[in-house]
């Protein structure tokens, strides 16, 4: 069965490109234009790993990455942003993101950190 991708970012150019890319690699992707509308789709559709935007309207994403983790949630996050200062990098680390890409970005390096991600965690589910 694929992995599901949750983008989470209100710009529709980058949602669609990741959609595409992401789905020609194998996965499925669940979009959300908001910190609200990626809760809604994470109760919907349980994904894999979430791709987020911090600068969003309604719920950004820095609040949705703590309502998250508070929810119990360890489903990995890679926070994918125009912000890149040091402060913004080690915020997003520590409120639970498990990797930090800055815009613009390359879509083969986001998508091999992804395959990462899952790998080890698959991996870690297998030795248990």
């Amino acid at each position: 069965m694929p992995k599901k991708v949750l983008v989470v970012d209100d710009e529709d150019r980058i949602t669609n490109y990741l959609r595409i890319r992401f789905r020609s690699a194998g996965y499925d992707v669940i979009t959300a234009a908001d910190g609200m509308e990626a809760l809604e789709q994470m109760a919907k559709h349980n994904p894999d790993i979430i791709i987020l935007d911090l600068i969003m309207p309604k719920m950004d994403g820095w609040e949705f990455l703590k309502q998250l983790r508070l929810s119990g949630s360890a489903v990995p996050v890679i926070i994918l942003s125009a912000k890149v200062s040091n402060y913004d990098k080690i915020k997003g680390l520590t409120l639970g993101a498990d990797d930090y890409v800055e815009k613009p970005f390359s879509p083969d390096e986001l998508l091999a950190r992804v395959q990462a991600i899952l790998r080890r965690l698959e991996l870690t589910r297998q030795a248990q």
